[in-house]
């Protein structure tokens, strides 16, 4: 089995469900590309915004009109096969005397938002390993391999409008130009965000692929590490604890109780043990939630 020390491994996290990972992930060795359009950020869920200036040629006054409209109805196009996936690494920065708040696994607000409110399952990848075998597999499915890389953030999250310099545009401007001009650009384009976000240290996968089946990649050995909540029902434990056994890792929860967030094994609770957390953290769930993914 293996046991990861997830205080010194630097790793990519992934919070989830439970289902996700229990009934999908951890069986199958793959993980799920989400399209830009099911993204949080309002900025992010809708096609990006264009403007340009050009000068008005007598011959022909339309042109930078319908230069301008081509490449809107090129990059909607490009925009919808967009996907990614979206990982968190340690922050940088900490007091060694807070590192434990700075670990990718640590972020109680991811616990809360991402991962079923600290019921879920955040999973640890080898940083290395993850970007080869997305790579190849992504490869392997598309003929292409994904621009990675770490999310930028600012007040604005980028220019509201990107200023595209027409007068260098061919006069008929295809998908081809579109799709060339948006791999230059991938960078504002695929990754900035607003100052909002900046705590979620976000790396992520970018790619394009048809958006009407879900994408999967092979994440091969990088798997090194499993947390789960501590709110997870007390039923759940052994069947956790087996699903993770099942890859050849020890699986570890999350324990909040010593005023700062400490992965503990994960094992099932004794009757005083559930007393005891009950009594300083309130009874967990006791019913098993809708299903989601």
């Amino acid at each position: 089995m293996v046991t990861i020390d997830l205080e010194t491994s630097d790793c990519f996290f992934h919070y989830t469900t439970r289902e996700a990972a229990f009934e999908h992930i951890l069986p199958t060795g793959q993980l799920r590309f989400s399209t830009y359009e099911q993204m949080r950020d309002p900025l992010e869920s809708r096609p990006w915004q264009f403007t340009g200036a050009w000068f008005v040629n007598p011959e022909n006054p339309h042109l930078g009109e319908k230069q301008l409209f081509s490449f809107y109805r090129g990059s909607h196009g490009v925009f919808r096969l967009a996907h990614l996936l979206a990982l968190t690494v340690d922050a940088k920065g900490y007091a060694p005397d807070a590192e434990h708040f700075a670990k990718g696994w640590s972020r109680a607000r991811m616990w809360e938002q991402y991962a079923e409110n600290h019921v879920g399952v955040c999973l640890a990848f080898d940083q290395e390993r993850l970007k080869t075998n997305v790579a190849t597999d992504l490869e392997r499915q598309l003929g292409i391999r994904p621009y990675h890389r770490d999310v930028e953030y600012s007040q604005t999250g980028g220019e509201s409008y990107i200023n595209l310099p027409l007068a260098q545009f061919p006069e008929e401007i295809d998908d081809a130009f579109v799709q060339k001009y948006i791999e230059a650009h991938n960078d504002e384009l695929f990754f900035q965000k607003t100052l909002d976000w900046q705590t979620e240290h976000e790396y992520r996968f970018v790619t394009t692929a048809s958006p009407d089946e879900p994408l999967y990649v092979d994440y091969g050995d990088a798997l090194v590490g499993v947390v789960v909540g501590w709110k997870i029902p007390d039923w759940e434990r052994p069947a956790a604890i087996e699903a993770v056994h099942a890859v050849g890792i020890e699986p570890v929860e999350m324990n909040w109780s010593m005023g700062r967030p400490v992965p503990v094994p994960l094992k099932p609770r004794s009757r005083s043990e559930r007393e005891e957390v009950e009594a300083n953290f309130g009874a967990p769930p006791r019913a098993k939630p809708s299903a989601s993914s």
